[in-house]
């Protein structure tokens, strides 16, 4: 297909060039006129620019050197400037083209990088969850087992409680949903962005913590949250926000671990704290994430945003969590994301974003 378009291209140019050609002739042999009507020529120059950036000057040379030849060998004794001024024009033409379309090229090749890294490390964050999803399902699995077992021995020894059973029936059938619930979600959260929609702020949070909770209590992380009523609806993409809290939240776990360590090797307590608020300020949801480890410095709250930056050891992050939360904030969500010192004197991550009204 990529050898198919570009014999396309190299087929249309050759038509073009043989029209300039052709109707340069045509003004200066056969109507013998003293200006060449140029403006034909710059269809080739700007698309081959496009097409090829800065290989395709390669055309407005040709065009522009072969102007100055027609000037000087077929009408040598007309003196106009004016073709001769065109014949530098097409190549500035051509230069500006090729920038422009360089730059285009490039800004398309970043999204669609994002947008890959953006899915990378959502699958990224499914692998980190594995082994808390798994602890989260087998509480489940653990009622069906022993509900399935208990009928079936009293089935055995001819003992059934039939004024039992709708009890057991029920309990096996919630926790199969809340099974089918956790598989169904991490089944949409792996797949790529989705169109924006509104949504209610407490939504998206609650999605997140369905796959982090367990994750947060085998780890003794105590998590509060403190949602202020009747919040105003988002428009977002669901799973893009999701994604931001997903990184912020597995940062945060990281962190206080760190901190439960260091406390640990002192011989001293520490209870790791993580506190989710969610308020209205002015036209603005803010979303904070508030921990009592160890803070960021002043002159790190920007760079942590940075890709790759991390303070972590190498096996505890790629130091892209944080980076890929402020893309998909600042430039696909059209918010803000910074953090602060808490009272903890901890970090709070927020997250600023517009508020959407249903039309």
């Amino acid at each position: 297909m990529v050898e198919s378009n570009e014999k396309y291209k190299i087929l249309v140019m050759a038509i073009f060039l043989a029209g300039a050609c052709y109707l340069t002739y045509y003004f200066h042999v056969v109507v013998e006129t003293d200006t060449v009507f140029t403006h034909f020529f710059y269809i080739p120059i700007i698309l081959a620019s496009m097409w090829w950036r800065r290989k395709g000057l390669a055309v407005a040379i040709f065009l522009a050197v072969f102007l100055i030849f027609s000037h000087f060998f077929i009408r040598p004794n007309v003196e106009t400037i004016n073709d001769l001024i065109r014949a530098p024009m097409f190549i500035a033409v051509a230069l500006v083209t090729a920038i422009l379309s360089e730059r285009i090229a490039k800004v398309e090749e970043l999204k669609a990088k994002e947008t890959q890294l953006i899915h990378a490390g959502r699958l990224s964050s499914l692998g980190e969850m594995a082994t808390a999803i798994a602890h989260e399902i087998n509480q489940p699995l653990s009622v069906i087992s022993m509900a399935a077992e208990s009928t079936l021995r009293d089935v055995e020894k001819k003992r059934v409680d039939v004024s039992a059973l709708p009890k057991d029936l029920e309990d096996i059938m919630r926790n199969v949903k809340r099974i089918d619930r956790i598989i169904t979600h991490m089944r949409t959260f792996a797949r790529k962005t989705e169109e924006k929609r509104v949504v209610k702020p407490e939504e998206v949070l609650n999605n997140a913590f369905s796959l982090l909770d367990e994750q947060f209590r085998v780890h003794g992380i105590s998590v509060s949250r403190k949602i202020e009523e009747n919040l105003p609806l988002i428009e977002v993409d669901p799973n893009q926000l999701e994604q931001v809290f997903i990184n912020i939240l597995t940062n945060a776990r990281q962190v206080l671990d760190e901190r439960g360590e260091e406390a640990k090797r002192e011989g001293k307590s520490f209870q790791k704290q993580l506190g989710c608020n969610i308020s209205r300020q002015n036209n603005k949801i803010v979303f904070e994430f508030a921990d009592n480890a160890y803070g960021v410095p002043d002159e790190l709250k920007t760079r942590v945003f940075e890709p790759f930056f991390t303070t972590k050891e190498s096996s505890e992050g790629t130091g892209l969590g944080l980076s890929i939360a402020y893309g998909i904030v600042t430039r696909s969500l059209g918010g803000k994301i910074w953090i602060e010192d808490n009272a903890a004197g901890g970090a709070s991550f927020m997250v600023a974003l517009t508020i959407g009204n249903r039309k």
